[in-house]
């Protein structure tokens, strides 16, 4: 039997999908003026940097890798792609963090806003 949607969550907090995201009608609007490539910030979690790498094709967040080296492994480090991988699912920046994890769910949130800020996304849109 095959299996698909399946995602996969490496020790670095990458995430890989099987399937790709389709865009609703709201974030395709804000992410229109957002060119094809992937898109770098970070945010200070609750231990150092959080760093995201935010990948838009076609309009739409594709994937979210996140980089959490200070953070604690069980806690902000297990949060944060969840936490990415809710915003890719959801194509949005209202989602819910990571339960114990605020301060590294905030530095995701906060860094994945910057990159698609700085981007050229309308981040207010996407909330």
């Amino acid at each position: 039997m095959i299996v698909l949607g399946v995602v996969v969550i490496g020790v670095s907090g990458v995430i890989c999908r099987t399937e790709a995201p389709e865009g609703n009608e709201q974030s395709m609007t804000a992410l229109a003026n957002v060119a094809d490539g992937t898109y770098e910030a970070a945010a200070m979690g609750f231990g150092g940097d959080v760093t995201v790498q935010v990948k838009v094709e076609n309009h739409v967040i594709t994937s979210i890798a996140t980089d959490t080296p200070s953070e604690t492994a069980e806690l902000g480090g297990a949060a944060a792609p969840t936490v990415a991988q809710s915003i890719v699912d959801a194509q949005s920046l209202a989602v819910d963090g990571g339960s114990g994890a605020t301060l590294t769910s905030q530095a995701v949130l906060g860094a994945v806003e910057s990159a698609l800020g700085d981007a050229g996304a309308d981040v207010d849109a996407l909330k």
